[in-house]
């Protein structure tokens, strides 16, 4: 029997085992969970092995687009905070050159987690650069979005913003994979893996 076929066969017994389990017939979780420790044995498999193979056909890693901002190039803050995004949802990104495109990688569900937190995160920036802006003595000689004075305020702003979302991800990251097992640090691994390649 090939690898695969045993893969599938582990993973269809290890959900007869828990679907046997909810339903309370402990004799019959224990039989499937014995089947399961014994061709994991015989083919030298690790329950990882076979939940990572669920996983490449239910949450398939891809590439998926964040929605174009207009413009020909993508502003520093929105670089940095796709970086933090990214790392955080255990995701790659890129830049479309010539737009101001962003372009995330990996697990299907990270994707979109991924980019719906960078659209989020980039409205709730610039709605708090326009009232952090109108909030100063600048605000009643200039526009918030004319001259170099209120550009340079705003990229500031939002630059600072970007850094502040990054260190808190960072911070959240490493306490997570402080309590992660070292089994699901593999599957991070090997995603990070399969993601680059």
């Amino acid at each position: 029997m090939s690898s695969d076929k045993i893969i599938s066969l582990i993973a269809k017994l290890k959900a007869m085992q828990v679907s046997a389990a909810k339903i309370g017939n402990q004799a019959e979780a224990e039989a499937f969970a014995a089947k399961v420790s014994e061709l994991l044995t015989q083919n030298k498999l690790t329950m990882s092995e076979v939940e990572f193979s669920d996983q490449e056909k239910s949450n398939p890693i891809g590439r998926t687009d964040a929605g174009k901002k207009g413009g020909s190039a993508t502003p520093v803050w929105r670089m940095n905070l796709a970086r933090a995004i990214a790392a955080n949802f255990f995701c790659k990104f890129a830049f479309v050159t010539g737009s101001n495109q962003v372009v995330f990688y990996g697990r299907e569900t990270d994707r979109k987690a991924a980019i719906d937190m960078y659209e989020f995160l980039g409205e709730v920036a610039t709605h708090l650069a326009r009232k952090d802006w109108k909030s100063t003595d600048l605000a009643r000689v200039f526009s918030f979005n004319k001259g170099p004075v209120a550009i340079n305020w705003r990229n500031a702003f939002l630059k600072g913003f970007a850094a502040g979302i990054q260190s808190r991800m960072e911070n959240q990251t490493q306490v997570m994979l402080k309590g992660a097992s070292s089994e699901a640090t593999g599957l991070m691994v090997r995603d990070a893996h399969a993601i680059a390649e």
